[in-house]
């Protein structure tokens, strides 16, 4: 039963999370998204809650998100597109770092574009 326990945790522990990161917050101003994609870049320091985001970035890139829930998913997809939108440079920036072999980047825009 322990082993079963510890399984479901490392399995909750390992899908995207979002949960305390809301678009709003990312979004309320230029600032609070410029040092959110700062955090995921390296470029800048992390609250709490978007290093985990962060630390789960790179699953969530290779899962095109299919772990996420559906408040996981819109954050994702609405971020991805207000970071596409407003900084460009920066989304090339990560699509660079989070898939660097350009294996997911046809489908995670498919994604993102059709939500």
């Amino acid at each position: 039963m322990k082993k079963q326990l510890v399984w479901l945790v490392v399995i909750a522990v390992a899908c995207c999370t979002a949960s305390d990161l809301n678009f709003e917050t990312v979004s309320k101003d230029e600032q609070s998204l410029t040092s959110f994609i700062g955090c995921l870049l390296d470029n800048g320091p992390c609250s709490a809650d978007e290093a985990e985001f962060r630390s789960r970035l790179p699953e969530v890139v290779a899962s095109i998100c299919s772990k996420c829930d559906d408040t996981q998913k819109q954050f994702f997809v609405k971020t991805s597109k207000l970071v596409r939108q407003k900084h460009p440079e920066d989304w090339d920036k990560l699509v660079n770092k989070y898939d660097p072999e350009k294996k997911y980047e046809t489908k995670l825009l498919k994604v993102i574009d059709e939500a």
